[in-house]
Formats: structure tokens, sequence, C-alpha cells
């Protein structure tokens, strides 16, 4: 359903019940960093995201296509 929903990634099943959304395409990573930026409510999953963002924001710079950094909104 996220898959359809957002439009983009890729669902790998891992068992009976479980599966894995994965997403590699640079503008794809962008847009989830921009819908979870801000709208996490835990503490411990809102310092993960920050590390996320600080290497996406090191990604986002390099190679063919350049995105700009999205600044960490706690």
């Amino acid at each position: 359903m996220i898959q359809e929903v957002l439009g983009f990634g890729k669902r790998v099943k891992q068992g009976k019940t479980t599966s894995r959304f994965t997403v590699q395409d640079k503008k794809a990573l962008s847009l989830l960093s921009h819908l979870f930026n801000g709208n996490l409510v835990t503490k411990g999953k809102s310092l993960r995201f920050k590390l996320f963002n600080l290497a996406f924001n090191k990604y986002c710079t390099k190679g063919k296509l350049l995105l700009e950094t999205i600044p960490f909104n706690p």
C-alpha cells in the first residue's frame, strides 16, 4: 500500500507476514526526508532521523543529480 500511495520504491517480501519497503532513488529519498522532517513524535526516532538527514545531505550534494540540503526540523 505504501508503494502504491507514494508511487516509488520497492517492496521486498521477507517472510510470510513480513515485507521491507526500500527506496534508493535520490529524488524519492528527498521526498521521504521532507515528509518525515518535523513529523516524528518520539525522541528516539527523531534522533535516528537526524542522523539519516545528515547522511542524506552529504549524499544529495554529490553526483550528477544535485539537490538542496534539507535542514533538520526536530
